[in-house]
């Protein structure tokens, strides 16, 4: 997996993310979600907590999105081809 880091607006239905928007780019509509898991740190004083999604997008591509709950900011992390 290529790494990334860039700031992504994503849209969701409810609280599961349904598609993406890159920086000057296309909107990618989400087909699956292949895994979901949470980190947490710092529990001992101000908590973060970040939700990452490795999603199955159309057109084949793989990417790895984080969700920062407490600022609800996205950032795409990788992409596979």
């Amino acid at each position: 997996m290529k790494n990334v880091r860039e700031a992504v607006e994503v849209h969701c239905s409810g609280k599961r993310p349904v598609a993406f928007r890159r920086v000057q780019r296309k909107t990618y509509m989400i087909e699956r979600i292949l895994r979901v898991w949470m980190v947490q740190t710092a529990w001992w004083a101000d908590e973060v907590q970040h939700t990452y999604y490795e999603v199955v997008v159309k057109g084949g591509v793989y990417l790895l999105c984080c969700r920062n709950r407490a600022g609800n900011v996205w950032q795409l992390l990788g992409v596979q081809d």
